[in-house]
C-alpha cells in the first residue's frame, strides 16, 4: 500500500534543483475549479506550483530564500492505491465548506508503469462536523454497498456520486 513521491523544488534564481523522496500511503488530491474526472485532479495534483512570498524556501545552493518552482510526481506507484478526494478545507478558497461536485473516476486507469482497477469506493454524506460513511466493493459477484448493518448489491452505475470520497484501486 505504499508508493513513493518525488518533490522537486527548482530555483528561479539559479535554476539549482532540490529532489526529496517521501513515503505515501494515499494520494491527497484537490478538486480544482472545471474538475469533471480522477485524471483532472491528479493532473492537479502534479502540476507545478510557485512557491513566493513568505512560503519561499531558501536554496540550497544561493544559501538564501528564493522563489521556487515546487512540483510533485508519483516515482513508484504501490500495488494498492488509496486516492482521498480533497472535498473539505480551504485550499483553495473553500473555508472548511465541502464541495460537492460529482467526479468521474474510471474502473480501469495508468498510474506510471502500472495499470489499476477500482476495488472499493468510500463515501461520506453530512458536513465538515460530521457525517454518515458508505463503503462500495467489489467481488466476484459485482459491486456491493456496505451501509453499517445492511449489505446489499448495487450496479456500477450507483458508484460516482458527489459524495466520493475515498477510490481504492489495485494493481492489475
Amino acid at each position: 500500500c505504499v508508493g513513493q513521491l518525488k518533490s522537486s523544488l527548482t530555483c528561479s534564481h539559479c535554476g539549482y534543483v532540490s529532489n526529496v523522496w517521501d513515503p505515501f500511503w494515499d494520494l491527497s488530491v484537490p478538486l480544482p475549479s472545471g474538475a469533471r474526472n480522477i485524471e483532472d485532479c491528479l493532473e492537479e495534483f502534479r502540476k507545478e506550483e510557485t512557491l513566493d512570498g513568505s512560503e519561499k524556501p531558501k536554496c540550497e545552493r544561493c544559501k538564501e530564500r528564493r522563489r521556487m518552482k515546487k512540483k510533485f510526481d508519483v516515482e513508484k506507484a504501490p500495488r494498492v492505491l488509496a486516492i482521498h478526494l480533497k472535498r473539505f478545507g480551504d485550499s483553495l478558497g473553500y473555508s472548511r465548506s465541502k464541495i460537492t461536485r460529482n467526479i468521474s473516476f474510471q474502473q480501469n486507469f495508468h498510474l506510471g508503469s502500472r495499470s489499476y482497477e477500482l476495488r472499493a469506493v468510500c463515501n461520506h454524506s453530512g458536513g465538515v462536523g460530521g457525517g454518515h460513511y458508505i463503503a462500495y466493493g467489489k467481488t466476484d459477484a459485482g459491486w456491493f454497498e456496505y451501509n453499517d448493518s445492511h449489505v446489499s448489491k448495487i450496479s456500477e452505475s450507483q458508484l460516482v456520486s458527489p459524495n466520493a470520497y475515498l477510490l481504492f484501486y489495485t494493481a492489475k
